[in-house]
């Protein structure tokens, strides 16, 4: 089965022209992507927080993306922060708002309006620590949580991404860009540091800016949304 696509961008251009079930249109559109399937016009976009689903693709469920007529992925910045936080907004265990460092000049308002969808709408403190990665982009979160066994952290974390596509951690070797730069997922790293009450996990993520931190995550969106392989015209 093929579907007739859209695509805003060039990035996401070159990525459905490799799909196997993807006819590209030459033609504009004003979400990342248009496509038509069975008679009906879907859409994905990036950043969009009215559409009927919102957020990162690891943290929602897939039946609603199959349904949807619209979905949005979080912009880059966004992306990372939920990456990093999500888990810990849906286990509950979250105790005051995250403290988050980029290396690049992220949106504020995209990172908080993301954390709120998810669950969490006390904010986060955002700062900016430049420095030049080409094109990955990366953040470092720091979180204290209720305290709980480190096992029962990892199983949090290894129980949404464990079996992710494009959602991977990384824990031994240098922590570089190379670990990203030009492929599709992000990577993230823990460190955790227990205490009573509360402890302090310290989480890092990157991603490259057209992989995970962009068009491809678009494309995995629309693959969720039309029941294909979820890497298909992207790895």
């Amino acid at each position: 089965m093929k579907v007739k696509a859209k695509a805003r961008t060039e990035s996401v251009k070159k990525l459905l022209s490799a799909h196997p079930h993807v006819e590209l249109v030459d033609d504009s559109c004003d979400a990342q992507i248009e496509f038509e399937q069975d008679g009906k016009i879907r859409k994905v976009w990036v950043d969009h927080f009215d559409a009927e689903v919102f957020g990162l693709l690891e943290l929602a469920d897939n039946n609603p993306i199959v349904c949807a007529a619209e979905i949005s992925v979080p912009s880059a910045s966004a992306t990372l922060a939920l990456i990093a936080v999500g888990p810990l907004i849906r286990g509950g265990i979250l105790v005051e708002p995250p403290s988050l460092v980029y290396s690049f000049e992220p949106d504020e308002d995209s990172i908080e309006a993301a954390l709120s969808l998810a669950g969490w709408g006390e904010g986060a403190t955002i700062a900016v620590d430049g420095r030049d990665l080409g094109s990955v982009r990366a953040m470092t979160a720091l979180c204290v949580i209720q305290s709980v066994e480190g096992e029962i952290l990892d199983a949090l974390y290894d129980g949404i991404y464990g079996g992710a596509f494009f959602v991977r951690r990384v824990e031994d070797g240098d922590w570089d860009t190379k670990l990203v730069a030009g492929q599709p997922f992000a990577a993230y790293r823990m460190r955790f540091a227990p205490d009573e009450p509360h402890s302090l996990l310290s989480i890092r993520v990157m991603a490259e800016a057209s992989g995970k931190g962009g068009a491809a995550q678009v494309v995995h969106a629309m693959n969720i949304m039309c029941g294909f392989e979820e890497s298909l015209g992207i790895r």
